[in-house]
């Protein structure tokens, strides 16, 4: 407070320390920090940062692990969770899902398996990043059901199986048209 104040009123907080109206001074909470001297409130932690410092005088934030993120002002480093793509224990580190799998929602749980015949790029997000493989048709993130005895298809993805040329068989399955052999 200024020199020569009398009441309690006329107290400034200092850095680390916040009042709402009328109060006496208490530190900032962890996720929170406060740099000056005065009656703002504390700030809080960006999203995606968290502090367990109480009575911080500075950002003491620190960010999440990769591929994680939390809530603004987060107290622990436990309220960082694996995004979508991302799979690991919360607050620890998140491992982005390999081929062929894929997690849908944030958190700690397990990246799925793409349906049958189908694939998708690593650190998928969802089931329609799963598209059908070469030798077979669906729609993405879907049933992909091989190609029949005389057809084929060489993308992949929701791509209809086409036929072999007159005179011609291939396998189930198969994944271009060099698989049509002449059967004469």
């Amino acid at each position: 407070s200024e020199p020569g104040s009398t009441s309690v009123t006329d107290c400034v907080c200092v850095a680390g320390r916040s009042k709402a109206d009328g109060e006496s001074c208490t530190e900032c909470v962890a996720g929170k920090y406060k740099i000056a001297m005065g009656d703002a409130a504390c700030t809080n932690c960006l999203a995606g940062r968290y502090s367990t410092a109480v009575g911080a005088t500075f950002s003491v934030c620190q960010g999440c692990p990769t591929n994680s993120d939390g809530p603004e002002a987060s107290d622990k480093q436990t309220k960082c969770i694996c995004n979508a793509g991302s799979s690991g224990a919360d607050g620890g580190s998140c491992t982005k899902c390999v081929v062929g799998t894929y997690k849908q929602d944030r958190g700690n749980a397990d990246c799925a398996i793409c349906p049958a015949h189908s694939d998708s790029p690593g650190g998928s997000s969802m089931v329609t990043d799963c598209t059908c493989n070469a030798g077979s048709s669906g729609p993405n993130g879907g049933s992909c059901i091989e190609c029949v005895k005389d057809t084929y298809t060489t993308g992949g993805g929701n791509a209809n199986c086409e036929s072999c040329l007159p005179h011609s068989d291939s396998p189930v399955g198969s994944s271009a048209g060099t698989a049509c052999i002449c059967n004469q």
